[in-house]
């Protein structure tokens, strides 16, 4: 796992005064984690940093109304960049907290645990695009966010990650044969058809 850049202390405001094209992403106190995450996505994506959103915050974006997450776990190739990086989320108002970034006006946390983007053995390079106004959003498909979350369900024994990933199958069309072969490579054969056989209750 790639190592974030080194700590930047934390501002006592958010500042934009130095790059006025990065004041239309400044977070508000009123930004839930889905407007939160188009923002950043849209800033990363201006100075060339393509970010994917992945995780519990991708099922959050699908099915916001059964499962809830305040971290936006991106996946970014940052590594080429990390000034640049450094320097956007420092004129969103995100400073490092530990391992995330906070903001002083959000609850929403920021975690970029990675450069490529995989769930279990499989890299993922197919994503979805999303857009409201001038702002888009990058994260995992519906099929891939199933797969993620089941990823948790299958290897930590997290069922709540098992009711994302049910939540997001009700909500969206999704290839249930990828799924099912996903998990037989894995060797989930059995907790796949658990998923399977909740789906249809």
């Amino acid at each position: 796992m790639a190592g974030l850049p080194p700590c930047v202390a934390a501002p006592a405001k958010p500042e934009s005064r130095s790059n006025p094209a990065m004041s239309r992403y400044q977070i508000s106190i009123l930004d839930d984690l889905r407007r939160v995450a188009f923002k950043v996505c849209t800033a990363l994506d201006e100075v060339g940093i393509r970010a994917v959103l992945t995780g519990g915050s991708a099922a959050t974006i699908y099915a916001p109304e059964a499962y809830q997450s305040r971290d936006a776990d991106f996946i970014a190739s940052w590594n080429t960049k990390s000034a640049e990086f450094e320097e956007t989320l420092r004129l969103l108002g995100f400073f490092r907290d530990g391992r995330v970034f906070s903001h002083p006006q959000s609850a929403v946390t920021l975690d970029f645990p990675d450069h490529e983007v995989r769930i279990g053995d499989d890299f993922i390079t197919r994503f979805s695009t999303l857009t409201e106004g001038d702002l888009t959003l990058r994260l995992l498909t519906p099929t891939d966010s199933v797969c993620d979350r089941l990823a948790h369900f299958y290897w930590y024994a997290d069922r709540s990650a098992l009711a994302a990933a049910l939540a997001v199958a009700r909500n969206h069309p999704f290839d249930e044969d990828h799924v099912r072969d996903w998990s037989r490579r894995h060797g989930e054969n059995t907790k796949c058809d658990e998923f399977f056989a909740r789906l249809a209750l």
